[in-house]
């Protein structure tokens, strides 16, 4: 289940294991999925499970070396490090002066749209291999 407050238009939610696009969100938490007339609650979708798949297709280009352990991600100016239980995300603004981590907690495909929207200013755009 999925809590409304945090859907936004473009993400992807699954709906009876079918991965969606939210199209359109209205009062009492109802959501349009797949530009269908099919309207749902967002309390009957599930939240898709962020894999390393999704942000490979989302464009984030994966470095070569680990920080201590973690596998990174670059993204804008941003690095993304992902711990080897694949569920503490750190983000580092690669020009910021001092350099500070920002720690999250990113189970979610939706999440991570949410956050990438929230830095880069612009929806992530997948591949279609990620439906």
């Amino acid at each position: 289940m999925i809590k409304p407050n945090e859907i936004r238009i473009g993400n992807l939610v699954s709906h009876f294991s079918r991965i969606c696009d939210v199209f359109e969100i209205g009062e009492g938490g109802w959501l349009r999925i797949n530009n269908d007339q099919l309207n749902t609650l967002a309390s009957e979708c599930d939240p898709v499970p962020i894999t390393e798949d999704y942000l490979v297709r989302a464009g984030l280009k994966k470095l070569g070396t680990k920080i201590s352990g973690s596998t990174c991600y670059c993204f804008g100016n941003w690095i993304l490090s992902i711990n080897e239980n694949g569920k503490d995300f750190h983000l580092l603004n690669k020009f910021s002066s001092p350099q500070s981590l920002i720690y999250l907690t990113i189970n979610y495909v939706h999440q991570f749209q949410n956050i990438y929207f929230t830095l880069i200013g612009e929806e992530v755009k997948f591949t279609e291999e990620t439906k």
